[in-house]
């Protein structure tokens, strides 16, 4: 079998300079310094992965994989009809182009190849750590809850793709093909990344670090568990040496932020994102306009599309930030529950994987992967990120790769048989 450490970037064809190509440029995206330079990354976006579909495409082997072409396919009908046809494209065209790295991880990775990706997501977490270190230096990109005589800053980062990427790193510290060198690296720049999303004042990214490492602690096995705690002693010990520097910045942000912090029912019902699924529930499941109900209105245009009953009023130029609202609001009941059925889908290959692990090479460290990936894709639907082509990339890719055929550790010893079930996971 061939070793990860002889596959280059040509096997995965460039993908791996895709995935610089994507997160760096969406730093210049977000500081709109060249409003064209959007419109340009786009179009090599949408291209790239078109050619890597269709030179990667191979008979359909999972009813996942159909599922969501059958929902790429919908949603793309749905635009031709849509009352605004140039909104609705360009904001299909941010959404498609991650979809699809679903399939043509599935056709072009296996899980040598895979390895060779995650050194590229180590490498993403020392990058993004020492960029957070060099943007508050120069005052680069505000984090849009600073306060006074505040110097963090994210420097322009996307907290969604910042979080994939910076809760990837403690599952890599256990994989032996990363050299111990730079493990030490990730632990460091993982921890300000962690410190700058957690001063940066985002619920929704503070909630899912505290549920992704809580994920680590429960299902991390044997040894790794050891090491796990090891290394939330190590981050622990480093965030209280460097306090100093960063808790009077959180403390003034939360006290900027202290009502919407809090935990509180009566919060969480007065949450835009919240009111939102609501009001289009509500209009959803009135059933007055079926064509609305059944197959949306002006797909992934939602600025003044919704809230038309009910006294609702969220004004003309408020888009839906909630991802279930959107989707139903863009696509209706069939569309979601198309989405729904992938998702249950990669639900029940999730807990078949699980019940495998243990025979899998490095199978428990990816389960720990695949289920800190989809839980809190999950979980960021509320706070609205399908939108974001960089954080639905790096989903796709590991929900993706859930349905690569693994590599069971009996075949590695020839004399004996394979296990038995290996054609069934």
């Amino acid at each position: 079998m061939e070793s990860a450490k002889t596959i280059s970037s040509r096997d995965v064809k460039f993908f791996d300079y895709y995935l610089f190509f994507l997160f760096s440029t969406e730093v210049y995206v977000n500081f709109s310094a060249w409003p064209f330079f959007s419109y340009l990354r786009g179009m090599i976006i949408v291209s790239y992965i078109l050619w890597l579909f269709f030179t990667t495409i191979k008979p359909l082997k999972h009813t996942a994989v159909a599922i969501i072409l059958i929902f790429i396919i919908y949603s793309a009908a749905l635009v031709l009809f849509s009352s605004n046809q140039f909104g609705s494209f360009y904001q299909f065209s941010r959404i498609f182009p991650s979809l699809l790295v679903f399939p043509i991880t599935i056709n072009l990775f296996d899980y040598q190849k895979a390895k060779y990706i995650l050194k590229v997501f180590a490498n993403l977490t020392i990058v993004i750590g020492f960029y957070l270190i060099l943007a508050s230096i120069l005052g680069i990109g505000g984090t849009g809850y600073q306060v006074e005589d505040d110097y963090f800053t994210r420097g322009g980062l996307n907290s969604a793709s910042q979080f994939y990427i910076t809760i990837l790193a403690p599952a890599l510290l256990f994989f032996d093909f990363i050299p111990r060198q730079k493990k030490a690296l990730i632990i460091i720049t993982a921890l300000i990344s962690i410190l700058f999303l957690i001063t940066g004042m985002k619920r929704t990214s503070i909630i899912l670090i505290i549920i992704s490492l809580f994920i680590y602690l429960i299902f991390t096995e044997g040894r790794f568990k050891l090491n796990y705690v090891r290394f939330l002693i190590i981050a622990g010990s480093i965030a209280f040496l460097t306090s100093a520097y960063w808790l009077s910045t959180f403390q003034k942000r939360y006290e900027h932020r202290a009502e919407l912090m809090v935990a509180d029912r009566d919060v969480f019902e007065r949450e835009g994102r919240t009111v939102e699924l609501e009001a289009v529930l509500t209009e959803i499941f009135s059933f007055n306009d079926l064509n609305y109900s059944f197959f949306g209105r002006s797909p992934f245009v939602t600025a003044g599309q919704y809230g038309k009953i009910g006294g609702y009023y969220f004004g003309s130029r408020r888009p839906i930030h909630n991802d279930f609202a959107m989707l139903l609001n863009s696509l209706g009941l069939t569309g979601m529950l198309i989405y729904l059925a992938f998702l249950w889908l990669v639900f029940i290959r999730l807990i078949k994987y699980y019940k495998h692990r243990s025979k899998i090479e490095d199978g428990k460290m990816f389960f720990l992967i695949f289920s800190i990936i989809f839980i809190t894709s999950l979980l960021n639907m509320y706070n609205g990120s399908f939108y974001g082509t960089g954080n639905r990339t790096i989903v796709m890719f590991f929900l993706g790769l859930l349905f690569v055929k693994p590599v069971f550790k009996e075949q590695f010893i020839r004399t004996k048989p394979k296990y038995k079930e290996n054609a069934n996971v």
